[in-house]
């Protein structure tokens, strides 16, 4: 961490927060508080009766699912993209290899 923190101040729920961070995750918190705030009134609209306390942990472990379910995807996605390079390189090395063969034959016969 830096020493020279900045600020950045976001609006969730209607109310105004200051928050202390490096500058370079001053943007990245701005994009972040709308999508906390979604997901704190979807939970609110979903049960109106919890207090603030469960609103924000619920909305927080929604945020927390749609992570790991993105993370789990990418995981996915590239185990399937390492998956096709390893199929076209094996490929590739045995019409290497029969063309090293029949150029090695040529040059025999």
């Amino acid at each position: 961490m830096t020493e020279e923190l900045k600020t950045v101040r976001l609006r969730i729920l209607g109310e105004d927060y200051t928050i202390a961070c490096e500058p370079e995750d001053r943007e990245l918190l701005k994009s972040a508080a709308p999508l906390l705030d979604e997901q704190i009134e979807n939970v609110q609209r979903q049960d109106p009766l919890l207090d603030t306390g469960n609103v924000f942990l619920l909305a927080a472990l929604k945020l927390a699912t749609n992570l790991v379910q993105a993370q789990r995807d990418g995981d996915s996605s590239a185990k399937e993209t390492r998956d096709s390079v390893r199929s076209v390189r094996r490929r590739v090395e045995r019409r290497l290899e029969k063309a090293a063969a029949g150029a090695e034959a040529q040059a025999a016969g």
